[in-house]
C-alpha cells in the first residue's frame, strides 16, 4: 500500500533523491513569476492546513508566536499561496524558482504543506513535513536577503553544513540556519541535533520534472475507501471521556468525528448584543492505518459545542480501500494530557462471516462477553493454545487475518490484552449494524 513517494535508498540506508549526490548544482533564485503561470491555478483550500501542522509564516517560526509578519512600509500585504502538493508547488514556481528540498528524512515523514508569496520582496518559500505530531519546517530565501535571525535564541552552537558555517539554535525546538546554493535556509523541528544536521546536509536544489514526483511528496491511494462507519466507542482517561462517533471517507479525504466532554466555553465575554466564538478543544493526536502507515492531519479540524461537550470534526488523508484497521491516538486537549486510543476495523467482521472456530469450550463458558482480539500477526497454533489457557472460551477467525472473534471471561480480558503479540482487545460492537 503506497501512501507516499519514497526516493531510492542509498548505501547508508537513508532515502536519497536521484541526483542528490551532485553538490555543485547551480540555482537561479529569481522572484518574479510569469503571469500566465498563475492563470486558473487554485492554491490551497485553507490556511489552517499549514497552521495545524506548525507551518506558519517566517515571523512565527522565528520564535515569536505573537508576532505577525509585517511589511517594512505601510503597503498592502502579500497573501501567500498555499500548497498541499509539493509537485504542484514546484510546477508553479518553475522555471524562475527552483525549490531546494531534503534528500533525506527519517522514516514516516511526508510533505504536509508549502507556502510562497508571489511578488514579495524577500522571496521566501516554505515546505513542511509531518510525521504524526512531529513537524519539520524548511524556509529558504535568496541569500542576498541576508541570513535568517530569530532574535529569540535560547542556546546557540556553531556547526557545519555542506562544509560551510552553520548555526544550531537549541530550545523548545531545534533550528539549523545555514547558507548554500545562493540561498539562506532555516530548518525547524524537534528531532535530535545530529538528525537535524543530517537533514540540512541533504538539502539540494530539486528542479521540477513533470514526470517525477519529488521525494517525500504525498501520493493519494489509487483506490480510496468510500464509506461511512458508525463507530460509537468510548475511552476515558484523566477524568476526560472521548467518544469516537464516526469515520466518513470519500475519495478526497476522511473525517473522524469525536465527542469530548469538554465544554466549549466562550473565549471572552460577548460584547453587548454580540457573540463570541467558543474556545477550541485544541486536540493533539495522530492517525494511521494497519501496522503503521501514517495519515496526515494537515487539513486540521473544526468543532462545535454539543450539549455538555464538544464535537470535533478532524480531517485526514483518504484511506486505501484495502486497509484493514484505522487507528487514532489522541494525547492532549488544551492543557490536559492523557491517552485516548481507538482502533476500528474497516471491513465487516460479523460473526456470520467468521470461519469455523479454532475452539469452543461450551462447558467452560461462565461470565463471558464477546470481544474482538487484534494481533500484530496471524496467530500460531501455540498462541491459540495460550489464549485458551488465558481465559478465552471461544475463538474464531474473521475476514481480516489479524482480527479474531472471541468469548472471554470478563475478569481475564486484561490478561489477554497484556500478551505481547496481542495488539488490542475491544468489545465486539459491530459497525453498520441495523
Amino acid at each position: 500500500m503506497n501512501m507516499g513517494i519514497s526516493p531510492a535508498a542509498g548505501e547508508d540506508g537513508r532515502a536519497r533523491m536521484e541526483g542528490c549526490e551532485n553538490d555543485e548544482i547551480s540555482l537561479i533564485a529569481g522572484r518574479k513569476m510569469k503571469p500566465n503561470l498563475l492563470t486558473g491555478f487554485l492554491a490551497i483550500l485553507i490556511v489552517g492546513c499549514l497552521l495545524s501542522s506548525g507551518c506558519t509564516g517566517p515571523a512565527v517560526l522565528a520564535g515569536e508566536p505573537d508576532a505577525a509578519p509585517a511589511p517594512p512600509t505601510p503597503v498592502a500585504r502579500i497573501t501567500p499561496l498555499f500548497f498541499t502538493s509539493l509537485h504542484q508547488m514546484q510546477s508553479i514556481l518553475d522555471p524562475e524558482i527552483t525549490l531546494a528540498l531534503p534528500c533525506y528524512l527519517p522514516e514516516g515523514y511526508l510533505f504536509s504543506g508549502g507556502a510562497w508569496p508571489p511578488g514579495s520582496e524577500d522571496g521566501w518559500r516554505q515546505v513542511c513535513y509531518l510525521r504524526g505530531e512531529e513537524t519539520l519546517v524548511l524556509i529558504q530565501q535568496p541569500s542576498n536577503q541576508g541570513p535568517f535571525d530569530s532574535g529569540n535564541d535560547e542556546y546557540v552552537v556553531n556547526a557545519t553544513v555542506g562544509g560551510g558555517p552553520a548555526t544550531l539554535v537549541i530550545g523548545e525546538k531545534t533550528e539549523v540556519r545555514w547558507s548554500r546554493y545562493n540561498l539562506s535556509f532555516r530548518l525547524t523541528g524537534t528531532l535530535p541535533q545530529d538528525e537535524m544536521i543530517d537533514i540540512a546536509e541533504s538539502v539540494r536544489p530539486a528542479p521540477y520534472d513533470p514526470d517525477t514526483l519529488p521525494p517525500y511528496d504525498y501520493l493519494p491511494p489509487a483506490n480510496p475507501m468510500e464509506e461511512t462507519l458508525e463507530v460509537g466507542r468510548t475511552v476515558s482517561a484523566n477524568n476526560l471521556t472521548v467518544t469516537f462517533v464516526s469515520l466518513e471517507c470519500t475519495r478526497e479525504r476522511c473525517e473522524a468525528v469525536f465527542f469530548v466532554d469538554l465544554v466549549a466555553s466562550p473565549t471572552a465575554p460577548a460584547p453587548p448584543g454580540g457573540t463570541t466564538p467558543p474556545r477550541s478543544p485544541d486536540p493533539h493526536g495522530e492517525f494511521w492505518v494497519d501496522n503503521g502507515t501514517p495519515l496526515r492531519t494537515t487539513q486540521s479540524y473544526s468543532y462545535r459545542p454539543e450539549g455538555n461537550g464538544t464535537l470535533i470534526f478532524w480531517r485526514t488523508d483518504p484511506i486505501p480501500s484495502d486497509a484493514g484497521v484505522f487507528h487514532a491516538r489522541i494525547t492532549k486537549f488544551r492543557n490536559q494530557e492523557g491517552f485516548w486510543e481507538f482502533s476500528v476495523a474497516l471491513h465487516r467482521v460479523y460473526p456470520d462471516d467468521a470461519g469455523r472456530p479454532y475452539f469452543y469450550d461450551r462447558e467452560s463458558i461462565s461470565n463471558t462477553a464477546s470481544f474482538l482480539i487484534r494481533t500484530h500477526d496471524p496467530l500460531t497454533e501455540e498462541q491459540i493454545e495460550t489464549l485458551r489457557r488465558t481465559g478465552v472460551r471461544k475463538l474464531a477467525p474473521s475476514e481480516i487475518d489479524t482480527i479474531y472473534h472471541s468469548l472471554i471471561e470478563e475478569d481475564r480480558v486484561e490478561r489477554v490484552r497484556e500478551l505481547e503479540w496481542v495488539e488490542d482487545v475491544y468489545p465486539n460492537k459491530l459497525k453498520d449494524q441495523a
